[in-house]
């Protein structure tokens, strides 16, 4: 029948999933607080490439003047991409963060990163 999906197609669709092991995971501080971003990096690479880890806090900052003022830790992800949604949550789960389409900016954010927008990325922007 026309409705039913080859094996061959099922196989490259759960090969196109997002998983934990190749999820590129960025982790920007949009906060007051010094070394947020490289604390919560830590808390992570256990389970994940943080991809912009670096021992320079500059590297994972998100400066208010050039990405506004996010309201709250967000955790975004992009939605076209199956799995995204769960690691998202997941990484949200573990940073105390809210998972958001990456499309989906709040109020007083004025924008992300590059790089954040990737097929794999899932991005922590720490507020506080």
């Amino acid at each position: 029948s026309t409705h039913c999906i080859s094996s061959a197609a099922s196989d490259v669709y759960k090969r196109q999933a997002l998983t934990a092991g190749d999820a590129q995971v960025y982790v920007y501080n949009n906060s007051g607080i010094p070394n947020a971003a490289t604390d919560t990096a830590k808390r992570l690479d256990q389970q994940y490439a943080i991809a912009n880890n670096s021992p320079d806090p500059a590297a994972m900052n998100m400066p208010e003047q050039n990405y506004g003022v996010f309201p709250e830790t967000f955790v975004f992800y992009n939605p076209q991409v199956n799995g995204a949604e769960q690691i998202a949550a997941d990484v949200a789960r573990r940073v105390g963060g809210t998972p958001r389409a990456v499309g989906d900016l709040p109020q007083g954010a004025a924008g992300l990163p590059s790089a954040a927008t990737g097929r794999n990325a899932i991005t922590v922007v720490i507020a506080g």
